[in-house]
């Protein structure tokens, strides 16, 4: 779906996060050290090689809200945006925490010249974050924070089973996404209590910062999903089309 007033477009589609080669950025859900681990972190560390992880050890540690940029190395992109997500249940408050790891990715899409960007359901992994809540997050932190990047052509969220396709495309609206969509000025669609982020990262054993296994580990994996843009099976190597994006896209905010 596309606002009038922009030139952004927002994008939803089932994919594997590391073979986004049509976007300038994508956006890792990253552990404290930015380190290899599971899930996204996993899948686009090795896809890039290590020199990726070398980069990163002199941004490391980042908390709960910040990111990082570094280059793509060997993933087909120019950027790697690094964003801490909260854990749920630790890191507080969550809600904020998330939408600032959304807003700082946009904030430095911005410094760069990124025009193109491909998010992951961030903290819905490991980190155990209700994907129905995360999505509101995500959507809200988006659609308000685009303005403040003219030059974006494209957001993308790469999802990674049906379930988590199904609930960003139901016909409801983030929280303060409804005004957006309608007001007549720019907006644009193309989408821990205890612990907060001062008290710094969890110890370095936490299998859930270093983006390890967890009760959650279903969520974004390393063997994502990629599907075809007319039946949406399982196709190795194939990825929707634009139309299709823009068919999804169309459903997620009307």
């Amino acid at each position: 779906m596309k606002d009038p007033s922009t030139r952004a477009t927002l994008e939803c589609l089932l994919g594997d996060i590391a073979r986004q080669g049509d976007v300038d950025a994508v956006v890792n859900a990253a552990n404290a050290e930015l380190r290899i681990g599971g899930g996204v972190a996993g899948a686009l560390h090795r896809a890039a090689g290590p020199g990726l992880e070398e980069e990163c050890r002199p941004l490391a540690p980042i908390a709960p809200g910040e990111a990082g940029i570094t280059g793509a190395h060997r993933l087909p992109n120019r950027f790697v945006i690094h964003c801490l997500g909260p854990i749920f249940g630790v890191d507080e408050p969550a809600d904020r925490l998330l939408e600032r790891c959304y807003a700082a990715a946009l904030d430095l899409a911005a410094s760069h010249g990124i025009e193109s960007i491909a998010f992951p359901a961030i903290s819905t992994g490991a980190f155990g974050y209700p994907l129905e809540d995360a999505t509101r997050v995500a959507l809200a932190a988006v659609l308000g924070h685009l303005p403040q990047v003219p030059a974006l052509v494209r957001v993308r969220f790469v999802l990674f089973d049906e379930r988590a396709l199904a609930i960003y495309e139901r016909p409801r609206r983030a929280p303060g996404a409804e005004d957006a969509v309608s007001a007549p000025r720019p907006m644009a669609l193309g989408r821990r209590g205890g612990r907060g982020a001062a008290d710094g990262p969890l110890r370095a054993d936490d299998p859930r910062r270093e983006g390890g296994p967890g009760p959650w580990s279903g969520g974004v994996h390393e063997g994502l999903h990629r599907y075809s843009a007319t039946d949406r099976s399982p196709a190795a190597g194939a990825s929707p089309s634009s139309s299709t994006n823009a068919r999804i896209s169309s459903r997620i905010l009307r």
